[in-house]
């Protein structure tokens, strides 16, 4: 589930009013109290919402009828910075209570690291990673250090930037060890993103 983005010309209570048949458990006092959350005008159609108000009549109808699981594909691609974090802020809410999970796919990295507990990190049609959060972040670090201690330990580095002053690279946490005459530091999920998307190529951008 998405953005909903069918029959523009409809209005909201039109569609609700054909949806609600295809459910025998569908419950108008929580339908009512998300419209009232998210501020939803029944008479309005479709075309005159927001993005953001679109994923939202989405929600309140996955919601009345009681779904423990959301499915959501960049439910937040296009928004701007405000409707991102209410909607975000939407999310964190459902989930609070332990009865609902929320599955959804983003390239945008600042969603993950403000309401996400676990991800599946999958690149090129492969899972490099399916753990929590915390865990995931915590088996990488960043380097830095002088040119002339990045050829011996290249093999080790996760991708690698070279520039003035020497490189920075991405390295597994086991591997610390091995750069202990440069500075280590903790990892966010965007730079291992980034760093990872280099490994394949072998290549070094230099800046």
């Amino acid at each position: 589930m998405g953005e909903f983005d069918c029959y523009r010309n409809a209005t909201l209570k039109a569609i609700t009013d054909v949806t609600r048949r295809f459910y025998p458990d569908w419950d108008e006092g929580a339908y009512k109290k998300y419209l009232s959350r998210f501020a939803l005008v029944e008479e309005k159609k479709v075309k005159e919402l927001s993005a953001g108000m679109r994923v939202k009549y989405a929600l309140a109808l996955a919601l009345s009828h009681n779904a423990r699981l959301l499915i959501l594909d960049e439910p937040t691609s296009g928004l701007d910075p405000v409707s991102r974090d209410d909607l975000l802020d939407v999310f964190r809410d459902l989930i609070e209570d332990g009865s609902r999970s929320i599955l959804f796919s983003t390239h945008i990295i600042s969603d993950l690291e403000k309401c996400a507990d676990y991800i599946t990190y999958i690149k090129g049609g492969r899972i490099l990673s399916s753990t929590d959060v915390i865990t995931f972040r915590e088996s990488y670090r960043l380097v830095s250090g002088d040119r002339e201690h990045l050829e011996v330990r290249r093999p080790k580095l996760i991708g690698c930037k070279e520039h003035a002053f020497g490189f920075t690279g991405l390295i597994r946490a086991e591997d610390e060890g091995a750069f202990a005459s440069c500075k280590v530091a903790p990892a966010d999920l965007e730079s291992i993103m980034i760093y990872h998307e280099q490994e394949d190529s072998h290549e070094t951008a230099v800046l």
